[in-house]
């Protein structure tokens, strides 16, 4: 299935964005890395766009995760963690 859907774009100034990346270097090791991806996913571009709503998208997956192969898989260890990104998020836009 191919989409033609646009992306959306997100300023780096953002104090969302900032908010977003002070949480999850709270949570994680390594410092948060801002890098605009995640074009082919419509929504994005139709909650910017048609309802004003900006959307920060993240991810925690790593290049051997194999995503979408066969072999995909994805640390539990990760996704806790992944999960407790999201609650300082959070409490960090409240």
């Amino acid at each position: 299935m191919c989409s033609r859907g646009a992306g959306g774009n997100g300023d780096e100034a953002s104090p969302y964005i900032a908010a977003t990346a002070r949480a999850l270097d709270a949570e994680w090791p390594e410092p948060t890395l801002i890098k605009g991806t995640g074009g082919t996913v419509p929504l994005v571009g139709l909650l910017t766009d048609r309802l004003c709503f900006n959307c920060i998208v993240t991810g925690f997956i790593l290049a051997d995760d194999a995503i979408h192969a066969p072999d995909e898989r994805y640390g539990v260890d990760r996704l806790r963690k992944g999960i407790r990104g999201w609650v300082r998020i959070l409490s960090e836009l409240r």
